[in-house]
């Protein structure tokens, strides 16, 4: 998934969701996308992957942020903008069966909000190349004056 957002904070109760398809706050039974105490996080099937770079000092500000995971294995990359911010293992395995509608800047009982603007939602049924993921950015970031 890929978002141009420009967050304000960490969010309700330090949780600023982007998307939730998942039938609870921790994406048991498939997915959640937030920003958990200043950091990006990317839940499936409850492995967790926290992003390195610290968000205050992109609050306030557009970028784009992409998700990506692999349906046969259980790696996953979070990146910003153009860089890869972590990419690793979430520690279970991801398959996508879940039949959750899709939640975008909330939860499913609009109990965890998006703090900010989200301009351009993208959802893909495959895993992005970090080429395409750099594609993108380099496409849309002249209408974000990044």
């Amino acid at each position: 998934m890929i978002f141009w957002a420009k967050p304000l904070s960490d969010g309700t109760s330090n949780v600023c969701r982007f998307a939730n398809k998942a039938n609870d706050s921790v994406g048991t039974a498939g997915f959640n996308i937030a920003i958990n105490t200043d950091r990006l996080l990317l839940r499936i099937n409850g492995g967790n992957l926290t992003g390195n770079a610290n968000m205050l000092s992109y609050y306030g500000l557009w970028s784009q942020y992409a998700f990506s995971w692999t349906s046969s294995g259980n790696t996953g990359v979070i990146y910003i903008n153009d860089a890869i911010d972590i990419s690793g293992s979430l520690g279970v395995a991801v398959s996508m069966t879940t039949t959750n509608p899709l939640y975008i800047g909330n939860l499913s009982d609009f109990t965890r909000t998006f703090d900010g603007n989200i301009s351009i939602v993208q959802y893909y049924n495959r895993q992005l190349s970090f080429d395409e993921i750099k594609q993108n950015y380099n496409a849309m970031k002249g209408r974000y004056s990044v």
